[in-house]
């Protein structure tokens, strides 16, 4: 939104778009408006914004340094207003090369974003820590323990026992404020560079990358027709709501070869621009290939440099999440060591609740996979490097196995590996297990 000669008057560019050819922008007048009720209702009925979802945030406005704009006082003293249905603010990304200063971020001394990529959306920020920050996180991080980095498995990566370290192999340690006071305040920092409260902050996730250690190309965020079977994760994601808005990603030392990160989808048109909170069936379009996720040929690589940070939105303003933001850590060069770490901020405050909706549009949208209403998901974790047999027993008579054999009441893992966890859907049905009653999930 755009003020006009310094008037009541506003034009608006939907998406941040001019109008094609000789079509006019839309235009409001705020001074029709006696509160900000009146305001939403008549914004929302000029661009089309429909009612939100079950646990979708409502859209939100801010003036150009990122305040949320609450009052028609404050909007009224705004020369550009920007309306971003994802409710939480966005820096625009407006074009390759182009530089905003963030006010207040370091104390009173702001912070300059320059624009790396448009789609996605990439910024970075130069001395963001300083020297000194950056070797205290890394000795804190040294002193907590480094372990094995693990990541999300797809649904089809859980059927096929698929190990971590095909497509990660860093080491990493968690982070939290109470610590060192220096975690805390680098937290608040990254709080002011965002615009977006702390509460929305996940702890420090710090990394280690060795000598040809790699992070595949993946997403920061959930896409959900990937765990169509894994209700936990639609339920802790609020059906696409409560995910990770935007990835500050710190480089803590310089690397001389590789260890970049690679944005392989740089520059690649968005499928279906018009689906507000897009689906399963806008994964792919012309243009939109999926690149080779081991590959660090192609792409936007952005090389490690001593305090910088780089700035990344996994999501769409719209609410919708962006499969450009597909990223990747390359392997780092001979003898050399990377250090760098995560701070994710998201849509809502980090501890939002969480629940499960039995008709949330979300479902048909990204394809969930309704299971039998007499089976149930159970996790099994193995830590011996043996094959197991795990037994159940009649929750009334108390009966299991009838001998060492029997298979009505036994499953057998032949696929266990050390610390490898796989999700097995137990059915006791006539088919599968002879006689066998059929079990609620709270029997087993």
């Amino acid at each position: 939104m755009e003020r006009v000669d310094s008037g009541t008057a506003f034009r608006i560019y939907p998406r941040g778009v001019l109008p094609k050819g000789d079509k006019a922008p839309l235009q409001v007048d705020s001074a029709e408006w006696e509160t900000m009720g009146q305001a939403r209702e008549a914004l929302e009925k000029l661009l089309h914004i429909p009612e939100p979802e079950p646990l979708e945030t409502p859209w939100a406005l801010f003036d150009s340094q990122g305040r949320r704009i609450k009052t028609l006082d404050q909007l009224g003293n705004s020369q550009v207003a920007f309306l971003i249905e994802i409710g939480q603010w966005m820096w625009p990304a407006v074009r390759i090369g182009f530089e905003q200063h963030a006010q207040g971020v370091n104390g009173g001394a702001p912070a300059t974003l320059r624009t790396l990529s448009v789609r996605p959306q990439v910024f970075e920020v130069r001395d963001f820590l300083t020297t000194n920050e950056t070797v205290k996180v890394m000795k804190i991080g040294k002193k907590q323990g480094l372990v094995n980095s693990q990541g999300q498995l797809q649904s089809s990566d859980v059927a096929k026992g698929t190990a971590h370290a095909a497509f990660r192999t860093s080491r990493q340690a968690w982070l939290s404020n109470f610590m060192s006071p220096l975690v805390e305040k680098l937290d608040r920092r990254i709080s002011n560079l965002t615009r977006i409260p702390t509460s929305h902050n996940e702890p420090v996730q710090i990394l280690r990358y060795d000598e040809t250690q790699y992070y595949h190309g993946h997403m920061d965020w959930t896409e959900l027709e990937l765990y169509n079977d894994q209700r936990e994760i639609w339920t802790s994601s609020h059906f696409g709501h409560q995910d990770r808005l935007a990835t500050v990603f710190w480089y803590l030392n310089d690397v001389a070869e590789g260890g970049e990160t690679l944005f392989p989808k740089f520059g690649q048109p968005i499928c279906s621009p018009e689906s507000r909170l897009g689906g399963s069936n806008t994964r792919h379009c012309k243009g939109a290939p999926d690149p080779d996720m081991q590959s660090c040929r192609i792409g936007l690589k952005v090389p490690p440099k001593r305090g910088t940070v780089i700035l990344w939105y996994n999501f769409h303003p719209s609410g919708r999440g962006d499969r450009n933001a597909l990223h990747a850590g390359c392997p780092v060069g001979p003898n050399l060591t990377k250090w760098s770490a995560n701070k994710w901020v998201r849509i809502k405050p980090f501890n939002a609740r969480e629940k499960w909706i039995d008709n949330h549009p979300a479902l048909e949208r990204f394809g969930w996979q309704q299971k039998d209403e007499n089976s149930c998901q159970i996790k099994f974790i193995n830590n011996s490097g043996e094959t197991v047999k795990v037994v159940w027993m009649h929750p009334e008579t108390k009966k299991g196995p009838r001998t060492h054999h029997d298979q009505k009441w036994s499953i057998i893992i032949t696929k266990f590996f050390h610390r490898t966890s796989l999700y097995s859907q137990v059915k006791h049905s006539k088919e599968q297990r002879g006689e066998v009653p059929r079990f609620s999930c709270c029997d087993l």
